[in-house]
């Protein structure tokens, strides 16, 4: 039983015998291997620019708003401002005045 369970356990059992299947093993699951780790590292970071460049983006965009509101003081409800942010950010916006936005909680 022992010798049996030791068996098991040996890598060379699971190997393939013939000299052509070790060498494309050795060609190919290296190859294999390399894919994925750069595939990983190139999605990850490139994901993380991408996410960064939105949330500028975004942020510049109500940074705007808020600055076509200061500058249009004439206008009470700002229509003209809503109409902007609807047809260049596609935003909906709504002014609460004396009111700060919250945190959100993590």
């Amino acid at each position: 039983m022992k010798k049996s369970i030791k068996k098991f356990f040996e890598l060379r059992t699971y190997l393939p015998k013939g000299i052509m299947a070790r060498i494309l093993v050795l060609i190919i699951v290296p190859m294999l291997m390399t894919q994925m780790v750069t595939g990983y590292v190139f999605y990850k970071r490139h994901w993380k620019n991408i996410s960064n460049q939105n949330a500028v983006a975004f942020a510049g965009n109500v940074l705007t708003i808020i600055d076509l509101k200061k500058i249009d003081k004439t206008n009470k409800e700002f229509e003209e401002t809503k109409l902007i942010a609807k047809k260049n950010y596609m935003m909906d916006v709504e002014w609460l005045k004396g009111e700060k936005i919250s945190k959100s909680k993590r």
